[in-house]
C-alpha cells in the first residue's frame, strides 16, 4: 500500500504566510440649541456629524515545495530516504495592498418661530443642510514572487527580476457634495382653517452646474366644511383638503 511507504511534508506552516486588515474610524456629533431671550418662539439649532474611516488590508503568500519521502523504518514511520517526488504548491503567489481612506460629514441649521395670538396660530420653519464626502482607495498587487523573498521585496524587485510578475496597482477616487434650502409656513385658525406652504432648493454634484439646481414649491389647505353637535352623540366633523405644488 503506497499510503504505508510515504509521507508528505508541508513547509507552509513556516512560511509566514499572512491575511490581514486594520480599520480605524473616528465620528463625531455636535449640537447646539438657542431660545432667543429678546422674541419669545424664536429658536435655532444647529447639528453637525462627520465620520473618518481609514483601512489597511495586506496579503502576501509565497510558493512553497512539496516533498514526498520514501520513509525509513520497519514500519516506514520515519521521514527519510529518497525523494520520490518534488511539487511546487501556489498560496497565493502574491503580494496584495488594499489602502482606503474616507471622510464625510453634514451640517443642518434649523430656525423656528411659533405664535398664537387669540384664534391665530403662526408655524415658521427654516432650514439648510449641506454635506460632502470624500474617499480614496489603492488596490496594488504583484503575482508571481521571487522565491524565499521578504514579502516587501516583491515590490522592490518589480517585475524586472528573475521571478518576478508584473504587477498591478488601480485607484478609485470619488468627491460630492449637495446643499439644501428649506423654508415652511403654517397658518391655523380656531383649528378650523389651515394653511401651509413650503419651498425646498436643492443643489448636487450628482448632476452637470447648469442643472445642478432644483425648486420644489408645495401649498397645502384644509378647512373644516361641517361641524355638529349634540348631547347623544359626539361631534361630526368633515374636511376639506386641498395639496397643490408645482
Amino acid at each position: 500500500n503506497r499510503s504505508n511507504t510515504e509521507m508528505v511534508c508541508f513547509p507552509v506552516t513556516i512560511t509566514s504566510n499572512y491575511l490581514m486588515s486594520r480599520d480605524n474610524g473616528l465620528n463625531i456629533n455636535a449640537s447646539l440649541e438657542y431660545d432667543a431671550p429678546f422674541l419669545k418662539g424664536l429658536k435655532a439649532r444647529v447639528t453637525y456629524n462627520r465620520n473618518m474611516e481609514n483601512s489597511f488590508g495586506k496579503e502576501f503568500g509565497t510558493r512553497y515545495k512539496l516533498y514526498t519521502f520514501t520513509m525509513l523504518g520497519a514500519n516506514k514511520h520515519i521521514v527519510g530516504g529518497d525523494v520520490r517526488s518534488i511539487a511546487t504548491v501556489s498560496n497565493s503567489n502574491r503580494i496584495y495592498y488594499a489602502p482606503s481612506y474616507g471622510d464625510s460629514y453634514q451640517l443642518n441649521g434649523y430656525l423656528t418661530y411659533d405664535k398664537t395670538f387669540g384664534k391665530h396660530t403662526i408655524s415658521v420653519l427654516g432650514l439648510f443642510e449641506q454635506g460632502e464626502a470624500y474617499s480614496d482607495g489603492i488596490t496594488s498587487y504583484l503575482d508571481n514572487l521571487v522565491d524565499n523573498a521578504l514579502d516587501n521585496a516583491g515590490y522592490a524587485l518589480g517585475g524586472t527580476a528573475s521571478g518576478a510578475g508584473v504587477g498591478t496597482i488601480s485607484e478609485s477616487e470619488s468627491e460630492s457634495g449637495r446643499l439644501s434650502f428649506v423654508g415652511r409656513v403654517n397658518y391655523n385658525y380656531a383649528n378650523k382653517y389651515l394653511a401651509e406652504f413650503s419651498v425646498r432648493r436643492d443643489a448636487s454634484t450628482n448632476f452637470a452646474p447648469e442643472n445642478r439646481w432644483g425648486t420644489f414649491p408645495c401649498l397645502y389647505r384644509d378647512w373644516e366644511t361641517d361641524r355638529k353637535s349634540t348631547r347623544l352623540n359626539s361631534s361630526h366633523l368633515k374636511l376639506s383638503r386641498m395639496p397643490s405644488s408645482a
